[in-house]
């Protein structure tokens, strides 16, 4: 199977405005880590104005995942700190 992928931070600034309301709702299972990172870093998370995320930690023992929830929070106060209305999306 091919699966057709692209650059979502490029694709939001080609995209959208500083004038238009941006609503993003996120479950990449872990890549949102590296993503919203990425988005932070190069200013891009400014276009998003209210963000539902599903953010995935090491919950249960049987995830191999290096984020903790502690991670997950600290990444949400950092995006609100930015100006991005941000929910924890289950």
């Amino acid at each position: 199977m091919t699966v057709e992928a692209y650059d979502f931070d490029n694709w939001l600034r080609s995209t959208v405005t500083e004038e238009d309301f941006v609503v993003v709702k996120l479950d990449i299972e872990g890549a949102e880590h590296e993503l919203l990172a990425k988005l932070m870093k190069s200013g891009t998370i400014a276009l998003i104005d209210e963000l539902f995320v599903e953010c995935h930690y090491n919950k249960w023992s049987m995830m191999r995942m290096d984020k903790t929830r502690r991670h997950c929070l600290q990444l949400f106060g950092s995006m609100r700190g930015m100006g991005v209305v941000v929910h924890e999306w289950f």
